[in-house]
């Protein structure tokens, strides 16, 4: 099943997004290096800011992050961001 990361009102405008590879760098003794990808594409990290997080009667969007949060089991699980900037 793929969750959806929550689009909540109070994020602010810097998200940082970050590529993440996987590469084997092998050195031999005489100081050359090949280099293997084990992907073909990057993992994406964000970064997310909040400028608000409401905890009000009629806008949660604080229990909403910390139910999300739960959910995934801190990082054990794994999700979709849809990035929209």
């Amino acid at each position: 099943m793929t969750v959806i990361y929550p689009a909540l009102a109070g994020l602010g405008y810097s998200v940082i997004k970050k590529p993440t590879w996987s590469t084997k760098i092998a050195t031999a003794v005489s100081g050359r290096e090949t280099r293997m990808a084990f992907w073909s594409a990057p993992i994406w990290e964000f970064q997310l800011s909040y400028d608000f997080l409401r905890d009000t009667v009629t806008a949660n969007e604080l229990k909403t992050l910390m139910g999300f949060y739960l959910q995934m089991q801190g990082a054990y699980g794994s999700n979709l961001f849809v990035d929209r900037r």
